[in-house]
Formats: C-alpha cells, sequence, structure tokens
C-alpha cells in the first residue's frame, strides 16, 4: 500500500479502499474519502491560519476491516505530531470497550465516528477502584477516555462510562459512584456531536480552553465539572432521576481572579430528575445559561453553595434571556444572577475561549446529533462555513435564538427533598501517583513498541474460508 511522506513524519492514505471477507462472503466494503481536514483547511499554522496539510489518516474497526480494532492502539501508533496539522483516527460502527489514554505528547489528534449513536467507547472505572499496586484510581483516572494533549479534536462519537449507579432511591452510598465517561485536561479542544453518557461526574472538564457544539450529556451529579474555561453550544443537557436530586454542574473556579467558568449557549436542559443548575464546587464557581431551554427540572433554589456561605460573595452564577418552565428565578438564591445584554457580553461572545486563536471550521459530518436523539436546536442564523462561526469570532453570536425544544416522552420526576451530595474529589485512599499506561489499562496488555516509520497493519482481505 503506497504511502505518502512530508518531511520525516510518516502519514497514511488519504483514500483507501478496503474489504473483509468471513466465510468466503464479502461483508462490508469502507471508503475512506478525501479528509474532510483538507476540504475545510481544519490545520494551524504558527500564525492562527488554516492550510490545507496532509492529513494521517488510520482506521479502528471492531470487526477486523481497518488498521486497528483498538482505539488505544491506534493513538499508540501514530507518532507524537506537530501542532500544525491534525492526525485523523477514523473509528468505524461498534462498541470498542476499552480504556483509552491519548497522553501529552500525542497532540493534533482527532478521533472521528462515522455516527455517535454506532460509535462508542465505554469501561467501567470508577473513583474507588483500587488496583493491584494498592492505590486508588480517584476521579481523575476513572476517565474511560482520558485526553492530555492539546488541540484534540472528537466528532461523531460517544463516550460512556458503563460502571453500575448507586441503587434508585436508596441511601446512594454504592461502590464507586464517582466515575466519568470522558475527561479533557489539553488545551484548544473541540467535541462535534457527541455523546457523553455516565451517572455522577460524567464530563470532567478538567482544564484548558474547551469547545462542546451538538452534544449530548447525561447524568445526574455534577455531569459537567472542572475548572476549564468551556463553551457549551447547541447542547443538550440530560439529568436522570435520583433520589436526593442532583446538579448540572459543578465548576471550580478557586479564585475571581482566575478566568474560567462554563458558558451555555443555546441548549436545552431537560430530563426526568430534579437538579441544581450548578453548585459550587470552587470558592469562585462560574457557570452562565444565556438563550438556552430549561425544563421544570430544577430544584428549590436553583443553585448550591455547597454549604458554605461564604461563597455567596465569590460565586458567579447567571442566566441570560433563557425560557421555559425552569426559568422562574422567583425563588432563587438572592446571590446568584439575571443578566443584561451589556453584562452578558464577556460570556455570549466567543473571545471568552479565545476561538480566534484556535477553533477552526466546523468538521463535516457534524451537526445532527441532538436531532437524531428528538430535540432540535435550528442553528440558521450561524453563518457556514468557511466563515463558521464567525470570521475570526470577531462578531457577537445573533441575540435571538433560533431554537425548538421538542421533549422526550419521560416526564420529569417530582420535586424530591433536597440533600448534601456528594462531592466529586476521590474518596478516602491514598493519592494515585501519574500511572503508567499499563497499569491503566486493566485487562488489557499494553501494545508492543513499535518503530515509528513501520506501516501500519494491512487492509488486505484475508483469504476466503474453505
Amino acid at each position: 500500500m503506497p504511502l505518502r511522506t512530508v518531511g520525516s513524519m510518516l502519514t497514511f492514505p488519504l483514500v483507501l479502499l478496503g474489504a473483509c471477507f468471513a466465510d468466503g462472503a464479502k461483508t462490508s466494503i469502507y471508503k475512506l474519502w478525501d479528509s474532510p481536514l483538507l476540504e475545510n483547511k481544519y490545520v494551524m499554522s504558527a500564525e492562527n491560519v488554516w492550510k490545507a496539510y496532509p492529513a494521517a489518516s488510520v482506521v479502528v474497526s471492531a470487526d477486523g476491516c481497518g488498521n486497528f480494532t483498538s482505539v488505544q492502539d491506534a493513538v499508540d501508533y501514530v507518532s507524537s505530531m506537530d501542532t500544525k496539522m491534525h492526525t485523523v483516527i477514523d473509528i468505524l460502527p461498534g462498541t470498542y470497550r476499552e480504556k483509552v489514554l491519548i497522553p501529552k505528547s500525542k497532540v493534533s489528534i482527532m478521533l472521528r465516528g462515522s455516527n455517535p449513536l454506532e460509535t462508542i467507547i465505554s469501561y467501567d472505572d470508577y473513583a474507588a477502584r483500587e488496583l493491584s499496586n494498592g492505590y486508588v484510581l480517584g476521579t481523575l483516572w476513572s476517565c474511560s477516555v482520558c485526553v492530555e494533549a492539546n488541540n484534540f479534536v472528537a466528532v461523531n462519537i460517544t463516550f460512556q462510562n458503563s460502571a453500575p449507579p448507586p441503587p434508585p432511591f436508596s441511601n446512594e452510598t454504592a461502590e464507586g459512584p464517582m466515575a466519568v465517561a470522558l475527561r479533557i485536561s489539553g488545551t484548544m479542544a473541540a467535541f462535534y456531536s457527541c455523546r457523553f453518557i455516565g451517572w455522577q461526574d460524567t464530563l470532567y472538564d478538567h482544564k484548558g480552553l474547551h469547545y462542546f457544539r451538538d452534544c449530548y450529556i447525561e447524568g445526574n451529579v455534577d455531569f459537567v465539572f472542572g475548572d476549564a474555561t468551556s463553551t457549551y453550544e447547541g447542547c443538550v443537557f440530560y439529568a436522570k432521576a435520583r433520589k436526593h436530586g442532583g446538579a448540572v454542574t459543578a465548576q471550580y473556579r478557586r479564585s475571581t481572579a482566575k478566568r474560567s467558568g462554563f458558558v451555555f449557549l443555546r441548549s436545552i436542559i431537560t430530563g426526568n430528575g430534579r437538579v441544581y443548575l450548578g453548585r459550587a464546587w470552587g470558592n469562585a464557581s462560574r457557570a452562565v445559561y444565556a438563550w438556552s431551554f430549561i425544563n421544570n427540572i430544577v430544584q428549590k433554589g436553583g443553585w448550591y453553595d455547597w454549604g458554605d456561605a461564604s461563597r455567596h460573595a465569590t460565586t458567579f452564577f447567571a442566566m441570560f434571556d433563557c425560557w421555559g418552565p425552569g426559568t422562574n428565578t422567583s425563588g432563587w438564591v438572592p446571590w446568584s444572577h439575571v443578566l443584561n445584554t451589556s453584562q452578558a457580553q464577556p460570556f455570549i461572545s466567543y473571545s471568552f475561549i479565545d476561538a480566534c486563536q484556535w477553533l477552526g471550521p466546523l468538521p463535516q459530518g457534524a451537526g445532527s446529533l441532538t436531532r437524531q436523539l428528538g430535540y432540535r436546536v435550528n442553528f440558521t442564523q450561524v453563518p457556514p462555513a468557511p466563515t463558521y462561526p464567525y470570521t475570526c469570532f470577531s462578531r457577537t453570536p445573533p441575540s435571538s435564538p433560533a431554537l425548538v425544544f421538542q421533549p422526550p416522552s419521560a416526564a420529569p420526576a417530582a420535586s424530591p427533598a433536597s440533600a448534601p451530595l456528594s462531592p466529586p474529589t476521590p474518596g478516602p485512599g491514598r493519592v494515585l501517583p501519574p500511572p503508567s499506561l499499563s497499569s491503566l489499562l486493566r485487562g488489557y496488555p499494553p501494545p508492543p513498541q513499535q518503530p515509528q516509520q513501520q506501516a501500519p497493519p494491512s487492509l488486505a482481505a484475508p483469504a476466503p474460508a474453505v
């Protein structure tokens, strides 16, 4: 199979045709067309100008029709890349039951699925799990997918933590309720049309600048938490029922001098459980909802101070131009805010995440997840690529959101009594040091060391069975 070389970096063919056969019958044929990274100029130069560089591409397929059957094997194979281009790892439909670590050295990787409902990475770790060396995983390493590299992009993938939830409507102290589906610790990361499925601590938005668009996040307690500076646009947040209620966010800003915070634009907050819109994990926790639909699932008070009244003066919980049965603020805590246009400006602008400095055009194939799930988030007022969302993000998003809410069949649960929630921090036990990859991949053998110049496994079809 021919290979392309750019400088000293080995890349894989951009157009590839492969077939697999089982028992003499052709079962599947996959064509990998020219990478949309080339079409959309999804490559960043040192001057933050997007240019068309050749993009590497490897294929992961659970049925053996790709270069690899494991996502981690594909990540391990690609060399540490220059930040001026993305390496595309195409993941074909299937459920990949493995723990995936993308270390700091593997910058500029894109994981791209064909359909977020069919391409699933799932694992069952949880914070209280003890490793063979005696250390406890903790929340930080409970992630099914752990991303520590910068310039990461994911498109059309479900990230799931399949650890069982606490027994419903019990004392909810069952083993390991804190279980992360994905942790993103690198900066300049973007997620398009992805699902994040879990219970407590579903999405660990740990640190860095991040952008989420057309995503679905599901959980019951702190299912978006961390200390990142992130904008969520056109996303659905689904709260699952829990005896004592829960919270959508637990943002960890610890000082008003820090810039971190979560902003939710044109999104939908719904579910069948009762939740606070946010609770103050950090002393200066910050979360802002703008132009969003909020269903009748909000706990009395709207927001929670983590049981510490001293945080009222430094926490910033706010809403701007939202609507829906959950937006009646008459019973909300007095230290929350309802913003006017001028006050909302720093948050509704894409400059909140310095988007002009790093965020590229919308990847091809993204943008249909929420519609697939029965919700309609209409982006007709946002200009299409190549000016998406705006040229250098110099303008403010439109002030009149085009969003229609189509509720799921499940009705919101009755309002339960409020009760303290368990924090998203690791439970008692020794602190886990930075683990090796092999110690994290429980039950999964460490990949063999391969020279970077070695070609990927062949896609040639095996001989038919006789």
